[in-house]
């Protein structure tokens, strides 16, 4: 009897180590939902809305995950009084005891035989309540090992203390053995790849020595808790199989330490012939991905036979010791480090209420002055000139920075590159800045949200922007529950560092096993070639979004650039305007306008596919762009909104800015704009006089074929920043930050020049921009 309930218990304890990793790792999984059908007979009418009293433990459910489904499609979530006011196809939870629905068509569910289904999750199930669930799992196992009930304890234990087999340490060694190697194993990848990011340029860079050492310490602990549990959970196979499979044994307790070197490996390998000789598994294609994945499997092995061969008691006591030091000290600057994130960097859930799809697309680069759309003479944007027609057009808008990444942040955040220090590779968000942005409102809003972009220049995971997409370039987002909750805690840099470790090594190993095409950012920057290849794959997931949208009825947020008109080459899909020529030379007319005419294309083609699925007048499409043509400030930009049913259509005159994008999609849905968030909503008058400001960068490099600010030129007062540009009306100013120096001019083509008696003056300019700078703290004396 107590046979089989050892068994029986063993069978239990396995199935709970599944459900712990999966809330850990997907806690939205519908199989953790409850689910009910709503009785026909238990809701009631209010003219157009039908109520449902919600009878739950609100200790148990979470009410903030409800879900209402009419014949298994999700309605709209809304809010009660939208519900009321314009009900169809969308429900509400109100006073979190009465769910409102409105039918869709506004027919009467019962007559029209609809059915209804209820949908909520326990607050048990969550992916934090998974990790501490699994460490508890894996520690009552540690424990049974030991402590373990009836003839399993007993078995266990003669395992441990069984005699060695030929050539192998006793079962109780090797365990003790692969614990302290794993753990180092972990370790010491950690250390390569802390090397790696501290001798180049990254987000290390403005981090002290104790700083950059408290990350390399509590990120290997990190790796080596995630390590280490495999052991045990190894050892617990080993235990079953090892009387059937006697060779088990010998391997089968290091191959955890086996795969992680293994890793290693492969990443200094591809470090070294692409530091040196250019190759490596991002530019292997064909059969020598292959090659590649030979070379791992070869390092697994040998790496497992390795830690398999018998070591002397005196450098297994060394390892051990190492192991149990590194660990002690790396938990105790952990606990040093335990810092929980203030209130500020919180961000209130606001109930919208409309929530069409929102697309924010853009191309990289694009001057107004050469877009038909905007007065060119060349008809380079036919769709988008159409488009205007029904759109909320700004006539002279400018960009917040002269570089992608600064200006997609800048829009994404609602903050100056000044105030978040994010400008140019490899600057990063810090602090607030990670959690207070646009697609973080929007998403506890109850969007979906993708950010379909160029790997590392425009990234929103590059620059650890937190709890903001649920994709990123196609792929499912790795940013999870527990890396949030970590990051609050204070591990901000180590949560970073240990997902770039992530991403480098699950980046080779996919393209090496033909899992997934590794990328090339420079290449995608540098090589305008695949420009059009790479843009037409971010269209295809954008319709994919779309399409998954519309099927689970959750609306959609997509930010969008595309590289095509990206310079100084271009290479169009057809030659109109530069028929019969050849490129000879950098930012040649008729070949920019060429492309020009491809995003346009582009656009025309995603504006026929809404219209075709009857999703156009329930989709906010905003058509922007980064920065000028060659990186300016103060060349004018499009801008065009083409809201659900054609509202708000006209001209915006003033000078806008690519900050006013949040601002005016907040103001759209009802949501009320953030005191963090900068710019103002374009669906109200706009100051003609306000100041637009923005930061430029040339202290760029090219650095193992990576643009970066180097470290040495991101130094006190003014970092990464060379100058601050600013705009008032028709005139714009360039001051270079180091010498004061101010360059000035008029803005070509603006279309509402102010009387000049409106007009700052120079002095006045000089001194307000001064001003500013010192508020974001940067030292500016005015002479």
């Amino acid at each position: 009897m107590k046979r089989y309930l050892s068994i029986a218990l063993g069978l239990l304890y396995l199935a709970a180590l599944v459900v712990s990793l999966a809330m850990l790792v997907k806690p939205g999984s519908a199989v953790f939902h409850w689910r009910t059908t709503i009785p026909a007979g238990e809701w009631t009418n209010e003219g157009r809305v039908y109520v449902w009293p919600l009878e739950i433990n609100d200790r148990v459910f979470d009410p903030d995950s409800l879900r209402v489904l009419e014949d298994g499609r999700t309605l709209e979530a809304a809010t009660p009084d939208y519900v009321r006011a314009a009900g169809d196809g969308i429900f509400a939870l109100e006073d979190g005891s009465r769910v409102l629905f409105a039918p869709t068509g506004g027919q009467d569910p019962a007559s029209g035989g609809h059915t209804y289904t209820a949908i909520l999750r326990p607050r048990l199930v969550t992916s934090n309540n998974g990790g501490r669930l699994l460490i508890a799992l894996l520690a009552a196992g540690a424990a049974a090992l030991a402590l373990g009930p009836w003839e399993f304890s007993r078995r266990v234990r003669a395992w441990l203390n069984a005699p060695a087999l030929e050539g192998q340490a006793a079962p109780g060694a090797q365990l003790r053995a692969a614990l302290a190697n794993t753990a180092l194993a972990a370790f010491f990848y950690v250390f390569m790849e802390w090397v790696f990011f501290i001798t180049r340029p990254s987000f290390m860079d403005m981090l002290t020595l104790g700083g950059k050492v408290r990350v390399l310490l509590v990120s290997g602990l990190a790796a080596a808790l995630v390590a280490v549990p495999a052991v045990l959970i190894l050892a617990l196979a080993e235990r079953l199989l090892s009387p059937r499979l006697p060779g088990v044994r010998r391997y089968a307790l290091h191959l955890p330490a086996a795969a992680v070197l293994a890793c290693l490996g492969l990443v200094l390998l591809d470090n070294f012939t692409y530091t040196l000789f250019r190759f490596g598994v991002v530019t292997a294609q064909g059969p020598l991905r292959a090659v590649y994945a030979l070379v791992f499997a070869g390092l697994f092995v040998a790496f497992a036979r390795w830690l398999a061969a018998p070591a002397p008691q005196r450098a297994e006591r060394w390892r051990a010791g190492a192991a149990l030091g590194l660990g002690t000290l790396s938990l105790a600057l952990g606990l040093l480090s335990f810092q929980p994130a203030g209130q500020e960097t919180a961000q209130a859930g606001q109930q919208a209420g409309r929530r069409p799809n929102i697309i924010l697309i853009s191309t990289d680069g694009l001057n107004a002055s050469h877009m038909s759309a905007y007065g060119y003479e060349r008809d380079t944007t036919p769709n988008i000139r159409r488009l205007m027609d029904e759109s909320l057009a700004a006539m002279n808008n400018f960009s917040n920075a002269s570089s992608s990444t600064g200006s997609d942040i800048a829009i994404l955040t609602g903050k100056l590159p000044f105030q978040t220090r994010v400008l140019y590779p490899p600057d990063t968000l810090r602090g607030s800045d990670m959690y207070q942005h646009l697609p973080g409102i929007l998403k506890r809003a109850g969007y979906r949200t993708v950010s379909l972009g160029v790997q590392y220049f425009v990234d929103a995971n590059y620059v650890n922007m937190q709890n903001a997409f649920d994709a990123v370039n196609c792929q499912v987002n790795p940013h999870n529950d527990a890396a949030e909750w970590l990051t609050r805690l204070g591990y901000a840099d180590e949560v970073f560092l240990a997902e770039n470790i992530y991403d480098r090594i699950s980046q080779r190993l996919f393209h090496i096993f033909y899992l997934r095409d590794m990328e090339n950012p420079y290449l995608q920057v540098t090589a305008p070639l695949s420009a059009s290849i790479d843009d037409a794959r971010r269209m295809s997931c954008l319709l994919e979004d779309l399409d998954i949208a519309q099927e689970t009825g959750q609306p959609l947020f997509a930010h969008v650039h595309m590289m095509g008109t990206h310079g100084p080459e271009f290479y169009p899909s057809r030659q109109v305007f530069s028929a019969g020529q050849e490129q000879t030379a950098s930012w040649m007319t008729d070949f920019y306008d060429d492309v020009i005419l491809d995003f346009d294309t582009m656009i025309g083609r995603l504006v026929d596919y809404l219209r075709q699925e009857g999703q156009l007048d329930e989709t906010l499409l905003i058509l922007y762009t980064d920065h000028g043509q060659r990186y300016t400030t103060h060349d004018r930009l499009p801008l065009i909104f083409r809201f659900p049913a054609g509202e708000y259509t006209g001209e915006i005159h003033e000078n806008t800015q690519n900050l006013d994008i949040g601002p005016t999609v907040l103001d759209y849905l009802g949501i009320p704009q953030p005191e963090w968030m900068g710019g103002d909503s374009l669906l109200r008058p706009v100051d003609p006089d306000r100041l637009i400001l923005g930061g430029l960068t040339i202290k760029q490099e090219l650095v193992d074929e990576e643009w970066v600010v180097p470290v040495e030129k991101r130094q006190p007062p003014f970092y990464q920043f060379s100058h601050m540009s600013v705009l008032q009306c028709q005139n714009y100013y360039l001051l270079e930050l180091d010498t004061l120096e101010l360059e000035e001019g008029q803005i070509a083509g603006h279309t509402a020049p102010c009387p000049e008696e409106s007009l700052a003056s120079r002095e006045e300019v000089l001194s307000r921009a001064a001003e500013q700078l010192n508020a974001w703290g940067f030292p500016v004396v005015v002479p």
